[in-house]
């Protein structure tokens, strides 16, 4: 069924996509950041499939690529990640800098996107254990340039992984590509992961879905499947398709692919490309939990704390949130401190909420700081402690949580914990603003002369 569903491929004319692009443009040089922060996502990660591409004037590009830099230096993961492939790559009048592309990675990772994660796993590769001669490098190179497809694929790991030839992502991605065009299903796959991690060329959106496309009508797992039905839910590099998106996740599912399950599970909850059906959305986010998905679980856990689509019950709520946490999802161990913190589900205990926020926080996951920032505020199970409550906001507002720069910027409006300072209030709370909290927005028209 899934090979039919991908013969009448809908796309976006160059048209379409020129008129929706020049009007966020607009929008965004006007000065609404919703509006910047999508055009400089979708241009510089090649979302949409058009030729030619949509491009802006010279001085346009130069004001998204200034709107990389300043949501980087907010700490907004995707900021941070495009920050990354452009130094990766040397655009823009960047310089080329592997190991500062590392380390914008490695906060944009801390902040949450997973885009980033991806193209960290290329960047971390331990030094191999050599295993190819020189000799068998140039026996290797000349088998490829046959046209021996299994070698060149071949190839293209030793390049990845610098085993027996200089590590090389550039060769590595040409070598996949070269493997792909000439058929091989499984270079097809790795040609669609090199262009969505941006690894030896430019993040490119459009190449990774149109690579994923040939490898799903030429037959592939299950999981790959679902992959493509999920860019087609989110328009990644194809139009927005979300019945087919349903369609793919379900050929998946009864394949008992767990992902497919959960995300089949989400769209009937919510009513995404399928009619709603709640008892059947719940039943197949329960399957995928039961299987270890872990965004299953935390969906499942969400549902039951908040008793939507189902009876409201924290005890369930705290199960499988604990599963998600042994998973190693440091937003499940989070909520987990909220709940023993608050005594939801789970015995009140400050002094186990505090270890799993610091488990959290000392992990990378921002949010956690937060709870920090409360249990110091307030004295809960400690010493109350201002200060410190200050410093636990600073470190997630500096990594681009709102609520963290709303904290801090009501501290210095109130002098909590710090010196007042209406000057320094304002900073953080238009930052805080900046970052979509309606919190600060209010407090700054309340503030305004």
């Amino acid at each position: 069924m899934f090979a039919d569903l991908l013969l009448a491929q809908p796309t976006w004319t160059a048209l379409t996509v020129n008129d929706a692009m020049n009007a966020r443009l607009k929008a965004a040089l006007g000065g609404l950041r919703s509006a910047q922060r999508t055009v400089i996502w979708d241009h510089f990660t090649h979302r949409y499939p058009e030729s030619p591409r949509w491009q802006p004037a010279a001085a346009d590009l130069q004001t998204m690529v200034d709107w990389v830099r300043r949501d980087a230096q907010l700490g907004d993961d995707r900021g941070l990640y495009l920050l990354a492939q452009l130094t990766l790559h040397g655009l823009h009048g960047i310089p080329a800098s592997e190991s500062v592309a590392r380390d914008l990675l490695n906060r944009a990772v801390a902040a949450g996107s997973s885009e980033a994660s991806l193209t960290l796993k290329y960047l971390t590769v331990p030094p191999p254990t050599p295993r190819v001669t020189a000799q068998q490098a140039q026996a290797a190179l000349q088998l490829a340039q046959d046209g021996r497809r299994d070698v060149q694929m071949f190839l293209a790991s030793m390049y990845l992984s610098g085993d027996g030839v200089p590590r090389d992502l550039r060769q590595a991605f040409r070598w996949t590509v070269t493997a792909a065009e000439g058929g091989d299903v499984d270079a097809m796959l790795a040609a669609s992961v090199l262009y969505s991690a941006g690894i030896g060329t430019p993040h490119d959106s459009a190449a990774a879905s149109a690579w994923q496309v040939k490898a799903v009508r030429a037959g592939v797992p299950p999981a790959e499947r679902t992959k493509l039905g999920a860019w087609y839910a989110d328009g990644i590099g194809l139009k927005p398709d979300p019945a087919r998106a349903v369609a793919l996740y379900r050929d998946a599912a009864e394949f008992n692919e767990p992902v497919a399950q959960g995300l089949l599970g989400n769209a009937l909850l919510f009513g995404i490309g399928v009619a709603v059906d709640t008892q059947e959305g719940v039943r197949w986010i329960r399957l995928a939990a039961e299987q270890g998905m872990l965004r299953a679980q935390e969906l499942l856990g969400d549902l039951y704390a908040t008793g939507q689509h189902v009876p409201k019950d924290a005890g369930l709520a705290a199960t499988w949130r604990r599963r998600a946490a042994d998973q190693g999802s440091m937003s499940a161990l989070t909520q987990l401190a909220w709940m023993a913190l608050r005594g939801e589900g789970l015995p009140r205990d400050p002094a186990q909420a505090q270890r799993w926020a610091e488990t959290a926080a000392s992990r990378g996951y921002r949010d956690a700081l937060l709870v920090l920032a409360n249990i110091y505020g307030e004295g809960l199970g400690v010493p109350r402690d201002p200060g410190r409550a200050v410093d636990y906001s600073r470190q997630a507002a500096e990594r681009g949580s709102a609520d963290g720069a709303y904290n801090l910027g009501m501290a210095y409006l109130t002098g909590t914990g710090v010196a007042r300072d209406l000057a320094q209030a304002r900073v953080w709370l238009e930052r805080a603003q900046a970052l979509g909290s309606l919190k600060a927005a209010a407090e700054l028209r309340r503030l305004a002369p």
